[in-house]
């Protein structure tokens, strides 16, 4: 290689550092509307294939029901009425060869009863990027899903805040983010059933499977 491009390398690398250390803190982390403690932060998503690395931070808030219209004036799709889980996705990989990120899932249990989910602007960010859909996989919900593709998130770029809404407060969950063929799980917040509804699942499953083993024995 000569040495005309490897400067040439080395300014693009530094060119997307400067870009990744501009796009690192939304205002989801130090809300002092969201409800805080564990429920409140940043989760690092990293994986790394052949020369290039998927590096995604994704910030997270809980709010109790009625608290994100304080910090989004007008926003909430529940009207108050529910717990508002809210992320934001930046992509900060800086290697030579950069992966945007496509897809960013948040796992769902059983009985979540997750509703409203879309994506908010920021009115302190407006290059935000909203994701080309938002939806809810598998019947019932076992996960909120924010699609990127035709709108991927290219490095040094962020998400709108990303959001859905339940009547249940937080535990935690597997989720993932998905990018240039590489994929990276970690536990982020997300609803618990109340425990009657547990109790209520767990008759569910001891019924069939009671009905499975009387179908076997005929």
């Amino acid at each position: 290689m000569s040495t005309a491009s490897r400067l040439m390398g080395l300014t693009i690398a530094v060119l997307l550092a400067g870009s990744a250390a501009i796009a690192q803190a939304g205002p989801l982390p130090l809300d002092p509307n969201a409800i805080g403690g564990v429920y409140q932060g940043s989760q690092v998503f990293q994986n790394k294939g052949g020369p290039s690395t998927l590096t995604v931070n994704v910030e997270f808030a809980v709010y109790a029901p009625g608290q994100f219209n304080l910090s989004f004036p007008g926003s909430d799709p529940s009207l108050g009425s529910q717990y508002v889980y809210a992320y934001e996705a930046f992509n900060l990989n800086v290697t030579p060869f950069p992966r945007t990120l496509a897809i960013f899932t948040v796992g769902l249990k059983d009985g979540a009863q997750a509703a409203n989910v879309g994506a908010q602007p920021i009115l302190t960010d407006p290059l935000a990027l909203p994701p080309a859909s938002s939806s809810f996989g598998g019947t019932p919900p076992n996960a909120a899903r924010w699609d990127f593709t035709g709108q991927v998130i290219p490095v040094g770029r962020n998400s709108q805040i990303l959001l859905y809404t339940s009547p249940h407060p937080p535990t935690f969950v597997t989720s993932s983010v998905i990018g240039g063929g590489l994929a990276d799980s970690k536990n982020l917040p997300s609803p618990i059933p109340e425990p009657a509804s547990w109790v209520l699942l767990g008759i569910g499953s001891v019924a069939l499977a009671y009905r499975r083993i009387r179908a076997r024995l005929g």
